[in-house]
């Protein structure tokens, strides 16, 4: 009996701490009146009975409370209607594993809505935001010349608004002076260059001067400057590198390179030539369509999008429709960072290549960056283009193992939007993968399209592959402007291998 009066009491106190809500509710004690008269139930019971449940909502909603003061550093501030940021406040308040690339991907496309709101209304408070940022992705450390999308005293200056990135050491210093070579002394490219690197140990400071001293507007970009490598991890990650490489940068349009890419055409009107890239603000190729029986690559990826949408840029892959080993070449990535989805699916990129994730998840379902491009657009809903044309070859025109005429070699070539050869990988040698310093000798190429895919045979000797076609014809370089180029880019990558015979 003491219980129930204590209980009772307890009833009362919390009945008058709550009097203001109650008052709506006029018609609640004539209620239980009822249920007691109706059930024949003792009126102390029904008492005892609202205490519990009084008690059990004060204490849910106190530990809802304590709850999201605990998980969230900064609270954005709701709005009446603003759907998006509870969204956001919600999910950042419950941590997510390495392997969540579709929760991410959730949190990712709330991001871009957010920030294309505060972009398109100077009037809202861009504080917290930015602090929810910040603390959400802590190895990022902007420094006065990176450009992001948010201007702010800091924001780079507009008058570089595009330029070339590119990652490179001095494992592959030769490459890197070769490529830069090309592009200015015989595309007459004029694009800023950035060469990015991961500290004295991966790029020498003796081979940073010789870089910058190529030409003006070539500049390095140390990246242990702009991300906390204990996250990040880039001293072990050469392949991640680019991503953050793209994100460091001063440049708001993006050409991310590889050392040994090499363009055939001169790159600098690219972001206003290629219809794709001017609607996306992204440009993606891809590699060549090398089939397996089955990978688990596939149907991880199928898995990350259970009850999604895929896009029609994801219903037209091969990867996804053929079981095509790869679907990304990143050898070139193109990228406009002003936009906000687009700014954001490269931090998703970035956040898959830090350490944690890259070793646990990404490596053991991709092969390096290559799929981290596209599949950070896919799963955070941002519209991205691939180049239609899957990698073709450059090479030499002979029959392959079964007698076909064949293009063959160990060079990947990609198209513009015109199916004019644009850039290829793997330098301007034989096979760099190879002891020597022969160069190659091109003299065809070839390349499927949209719907007709080119076979592949690995020859095994030199680590050559060749590539052919029903209905594809192998098109001669000879008497093409770019044979000429070809020719004279062979030229100076011979110059800037005499210049380091050691190397």
């Amino acid at each position: 009996m003491d219980i129930i009066v204590s209980l009772s009491r307890l009833r009362a106190r919390c009945i008058s701490a709550v009097a203001g809500p109650l008052h709506a509710l006029p018609s609640v004690p004539g209620l239980f009146v009822r249920i007691s008269q109706h059930l024949r139930i003792p009126k102390h019971i029904i008492s005892l009975a609202l205490s519990f449940v009084l008690l059990y909502v004060l204490y849910g909603a106190f530990s809802l409370y304590s709850q999201g003061r605990a998980n969230t550093a900064h609270v954005i501030p709701i709005e009446p209607g603003n759907t998006t940021q509870h969204e956001l406040q919600a999910l950042l308040a419950q941590p997510i594993p390495n392997d969540d690339f579709a929760g991410m991907g959730e949190r990712i496309a709330l991001f871009s809505s957010l920030m294309q709101s505060h972009l398109s209304d100077a009037s809202l408070d861009r504080t917290t935001f930015h602090a929810q940022f910040r603390d959400y992705f802590p190895w990022w450390n902007p420094s006065a010349s990176t450009y992001t999308p948010w201007p702010s005293s800091s924001s780079a200056s507009s008058d570089s608004t595009t330029g070339i990135v590119m990652c490179a050491g001095s494992n592959n210093f030769l490459f890197a002076v070769q490529h830069i070579q090309t592009l200015r002394n015989v595309l007459h490219s004029t694009l800023p260059i950035q060469v990015a690197y991961a500290g004295d140990d991966d790029l020498h400071y003796s081979d940073r001067v010789l870089l910058q001293n190529l030409g003006p507007d070539i500049e390095t970009l140390n990246l242990l400057d702009h991300f906390d490598e204990s996250i990040a991890g880039l001293k072990t990650g050469t392949w991640a590198q680019k991503p953050f490489a793209m994100l460091a940068s001063r440049f708001e349009r993006v050409v991310i390179v590889d050392a040994d890419t090499i363009f055939m055409q001169k790159p600098d009107k690219v972001f206003d030539d290629e219809p794709g890239l001017v609607e996306t603000g992204t440009m993606f190729y891809h590699d060549m369509t090398w089939r397996v029986y089955k990978d688990e690559r596939q149907g991880w990826f199928h898995r990350l999008m259970e009850g999604r949408v895929p896009s029609k840029m994801l219903n037209q892959s091969a990867f996804w429709r053929e079981d095509v080993f790869v679907e990304m070449e990143s050898g070139v990535v193109c990228m406009d960072k002003g936009r906000p989805s687009v700014f954001m699916s490269l931090v998703f990129a970035c956040w898959m290549e830090t350490e944690g994730v890259r070793t646990e998840v990404t490596d053991a379902h991709t092969h390096g960056d290559k799929e981290t491009f596209w599949m950070a657009a896919e799963l955070s809903n941002t519209p991205y283009h691939f180049n239609p044309e899957y990698a073709g070859k450059l090479g030499v025109l002979q029959n392959n193992q079964k007698g076909e005429p064949s293009v063959c070699g160990v060079h990947l070539l990609h198209l513009d939007s015109q199916r004019k050869p644009f850039w290829f990988n793997f330098s301007l040698r034989k096979n760099k993968a190879l002891p020597g310093r022969e160069m190659a000798k091109f003299t065809h190429w070839i390349s499927g399209n949209a719907t007709v895919r080119l076979e592949w045979e690995f020859e095994g000797v030199d680590r050559v592959w060749c590539a052919w076609g029903a209905g594809l014809k192998a098109q001669a370089l000879g008497g093409t402007e770019f044979w000429d180029v070809l020719q004279e880019m062979r030229r100076e990558a011979e110059r800037v291998d005499d210049l380091f015979p050691d190397r």
